[in-house]
């Protein structure tokens, strides 16, 4: 009596991706047209506000920016970038480094005062992420940028 009077519903994990039948739902073209608009958006918003450099920039203040959801604005730097959040935000902000690293004489800066202005909270995690997308430290590649410089 008690599992007809309460039976158990099973409960999927992608909702959302199902239809009337029960079956995942293949992302269309159109999913994926709209999730490279969502990736492009980003990615403009992210440029022309250097909204990246905050340190505390999280998915829920991008995507309130963008006014999506967060789970649409993750899924879609996901599947089109190949890359999760925190990784499409540290590409970003090494970029930056890097910009900055090459006006380091002008600037009067060092290696070591640059992570902040970069939107690293930490020099460790500044060094970590830099060596992890560029394959070299700041100090290695700055010194490989002077010498490809000079030829």
């Amino acid at each position: 009596y008690n599992s007809i009077a309460h039976a158990v519903i099973p409960v999927m994990s992608q909702p959302e991706e199902i239809n009337n039948d029960k079956v995942p739902v293949v992302v269309s073209v159109e999913d994926n047209e709209q999730m490279k608009n969502i990736c492009h958006q980003a990615l403009d918003i992210l440029s022309s506000s250097k909204l990246y450099l905050r340190p505390d920039l999280t998915l829920a203040i991008l995507a309130q920016e963008m006014q999506v959801s967060q789970r649409l604005l993750s899924r879609s730097i996901n599947t089109i970038r190949k890359q999760n959040f925190f990784e499409f935000i540290n590409e970003l902000r090494i970029e930056e480094a890097k910009q900055k690293l090459m006006s380091l004489e002008k600037s009067g800066y060092n290696i070591d005062s640059i992570y902040t202005e970069c939107g690293f909270r930490s020099r460790s995690t500044f060094f970590l992420v830099f060596k992890k997308v560029v394959g070299m430290t700041p100090a290695q590649w700055l010194k490989d940028w002077e010498r490809r410089q000079v030829f």
